[in-house]
């Protein structure tokens, strides 16, 4: 003759007290001796339930909530517990980190950024960092200049009176402005004055300067910024005679956009 013996379904200890930020993820652990056909049965305060052993769930709302455990069996020994336990979760209020700006881009010229918090639920500590190093704390309103050209990534972070913390981040961009100057007139005689001629400018990561005679005839070329026409052919040539010769300058942006500009510079002997 043979049988099996199995023991009645028990759930050992207490739940213990659970508190967190919403939304708030309790994980309850396997605290329960039974035989492979016990069934569980568990309800969470806020409408929702479970049948696993080690249930999961998470509060989306701030309270109280009393849980309600049952066990039972029916193969073996027919049998049921269950345990009560209340004002198990409590759930505080999570804030909402609100930053406002007039802008999400500005040039160099006038990188001036205008920032509200409007942050909700008893807020109680800000801090923003701006991504150039900057930071600023427990601020309502305020106006921050960068001072270089770029991305910078703007991280707002609070905490309420229930210590509950909430972020938001995003990108704010100062534009490089696409300037161009070029001088009238050179005299490459010399004295150290005056001696190229050149484009300046800010605003392009890349760029061209062609140079034409009057007869149309290509001068001078580079694509090096830093590189002027010193009034001979290709540099290095004969020189070239006095007069008024065309240029042509092209040029890509910080962003990928093209630009060109045209004009005309008086080589003096």
């Amino acid at each position: 003759l043979q049988f099996s013996l199995y023991e009645p379904p028990t759930i050992f200890g207490q739940l213990g007290l659970f508190s967190g930020c919403a939304p708030f993820t309790l994980q309850l652990s396997d605290s329960i001796q039974s035989n492979p056909f016990t069934r569980h049965f568990w309800q969470f305060g806020d409408g929702n339930t479970s049948d696993s052993v080690s249930p999961v769930h998470t509060y989306t709302s701030p309270g109280t909530y009393d849980v309600l455990h049952v066990m039972w069996s029916d193969t073996g020994c027919v049998d049921s517990v269950w345990a009560f336990y209340p004002a198990a979760v409590t759930v505080l209020p999570s804030p909402e980190a609100i930053l406002e700006v007039d802008k999400q881009e500005a040039s160099i010229y006038k990188p001036f950024f205008t920032f509200r918090d409007s942050s909700m639920s008893n807020i109680v500590f800000q801090r923003t960092t701006m991504g150039d190093g900057t930071i600023y704390e427990n601020q309502q309103t305020w106006v921050h200049a960068y001072t270089d050209t770029g991305n910078y990534r703007v991280v707002h972070l609070v905490e309420n009176s229930s210590g509950c913390l909430d972020s938001l981040t995003f990108f704010l961009r100062v534009k490089p402005v696409f300037k161009v100057f070029a001088p009238t007139a050179f005299r490459p005689d010399g004295n150290g004055l005056n001696e190229e001629f050149r484009i300046y400018g800010s605003g392009w990561k890349k760029m061209e300067l062609r140079i034409f005679s009057r007869w149309g005839e290509q001068v001078f070329f580079t694509i090096d910024g830093s590189k002027g026409w010193n009034g001979r052919w290709q540099n290095s040539g004969e020189t070239v005679p006095e007069g008024v010769y065309t240029w042509q300058f092209k040029a890509e942006g910080e962003e990928g956009e093209v630009e060109e500009r045209f004009g005309t510079v008086m080589l003096m002997r």
